[in-house]
Protein backbone atom coordinates (compact mmCIF):
# COMPACT_ATOMS: atom_id res chain seq x y z
CA UNK A 1 0.00 0.00 0.00
CA UNK A 2 2.95 2.45 1.26
CA UNK A 3 4.65 2.02 -2.23
CA UNK A 4 1.57 3.12 -3.84
CA UNK A 5 1.27 6.24 -1.69
CA UNK A 6 5.06 7.23 -2.66
CA UNK A 7 4.70 6.12 -6.42
CA UNK A 8 1.77 8.64 -6.83
CA UNK A 9 3.84 11.81 -4.84
CA UNK A 10 6.71 10.89 -7.03
CA UNK A 11 4.84 11.26 -10.25
CA UNK A 12 3.29 14.37 -9.35
CA UNK A 13 7.07 15.10 -9.15
CA UNK A 14 7.53 15.60 -5.09
CA UNK A 15 10.90 15.02 -4.13
CA UNK A 16 10.19 12.39 -0.98
CA UNK A 17 14.17 11.88 -0.66
CA UNK A 18 14.54 15.18 0.30
CA UNK A 19 18.22 15.60 2.20
CA UNK A 20 18.44 11.72 1.72
CA UNK A 21 21.00 12.70 -0.98
CA UNK A 22 23.65 10.88 0.45
CA UNK A 23 22.13 7.84 0.71
CA UNK A 24 22.35 4.55 -2.02
CA UNK A 25 19.87 4.05 -4.62
CA UNK A 26 19.14 0.38 -3.21
CA UNK A 27 18.40 1.96 0.57
CA UNK A 28 16.01 4.71 -1.01
CA UNK A 29 14.24 1.98 -2.82
CA UNK A 30 13.76 -0.57 0.31
CA UNK A 31 12.30 2.73 1.87
CA UNK A 32 10.59 3.16 -0.50
CA UNK A 33 8.21 -0.23 -0.25
CA UNK A 34 8.39 -0.39 3.59
CA UNK A 35 7.65 3.01 4.64
CA UNK A 36 5.94 6.43 3.72
CA UNK A 37 6.33 9.90 4.33
CA UNK A 38 4.22 11.95 6.65
CA UNK A 39 3.74 14.99 8.63
CA UNK A 40 0.34 12.91 10.54
CA UNK A 41 1.78 10.25 12.84
CA UNK A 42 -0.24 7.85 14.86
CA UNK A 43 2.60 7.14 17.18
CA UNK A 44 0.95 3.94 18.60
CA UNK A 45 1.10 2.19 14.87
CA UNK A 46 4.43 3.89 13.42
CA UNK A 47 8.02 3.40 13.83
CA UNK A 48 10.90 6.08 12.56
CA UNK A 49 12.77 4.36 9.52
CA UNK A 50 14.69 8.16 9.15
CA UNK A 51 17.73 9.39 11.53
CA UNK A 52 19.63 12.49 11.57
CA UNK A 53 23.25 11.56 11.93
CA UNK A 54 25.43 14.21 12.00
CA UNK A 55 23.36 16.78 10.16
CA UNK A 56 22.77 13.79 7.19
CA UNK A 57 19.60 12.39 7.19
CA UNK A 58 19.82 8.22 6.87
CA UNK A 59 17.54 5.27 6.69
CA UNK A 60 17.25 2.99 9.87
CA UNK A 61 16.25 -0.10 9.30
CA UNK A 62 16.78 -1.74 12.22
CA UNK A 63 13.80 -3.03 14.98
CA UNK A 64 16.07 -2.36 17.75
CA UNK A 65 17.22 1.13 16.97
CA UNK A 66 14.31 2.59 17.40
CA UNK A 67 14.63 6.18 19.22
CA UNK A 68 10.85 7.87 19.41
CA UNK A 69 11.82 11.36 18.35
CA UNK A 70 8.41 12.26 16.93
CA UNK A 71 8.46 15.61 15.19
CA UNK A 72 5.74 18.08 14.83
CA UNK A 73 4.91 20.13 12.22
CA UNK A 74 7.54 18.25 9.56
CA UNK A 75 7.71 14.93 6.72
CA UNK A 76 9.34 11.69 8.32
CA UNK A 77 9.71 8.50 6.92
CA UNK A 78 8.12 6.06 8.66
CA UNK A 79 6.89 2.35 8.53
CA UNK A 80 4.06 0.55 10.17
CA UNK A 81 4.62 -1.47 12.70
CA UNK A 82 1.80 -3.22 13.29
CA UNK A 83 1.39 -5.38 10.67
CA UNK A 84 5.21 -6.29 10.90
CA UNK A 85 4.50 -8.17 14.24
CA UNK A 86 1.67 -10.50 12.32
CA UNK A 87 4.76 -11.45 9.89
CA UNK A 88 7.40 -12.18 12.98
CA UNK A 89 4.44 -14.25 14.54
CA UNK A 90 3.45 -16.43 11.65
CA UNK A 91 6.97 -17.34 11.17
CA UNK A 92 7.53 -17.69 14.66
CA UNK A 93 4.74 -20.86 14.87
CA UNK A 94 5.27 -21.76 11.37
CA UNK A 95 9.15 -22.69 12.50
CA UNK A 96 7.94 -24.03 16.27
CA UNK A 97 5.23 -25.93 15.67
Amino acid sequence: MHNFFNLFRILNKENIFEGFENEKLYRKVFALFIGYKTKNIKKRFATLIEKNINGKKKFVFSLLENEIEFIEDKDIWVTSSLPLIVFILWRYFKKYF
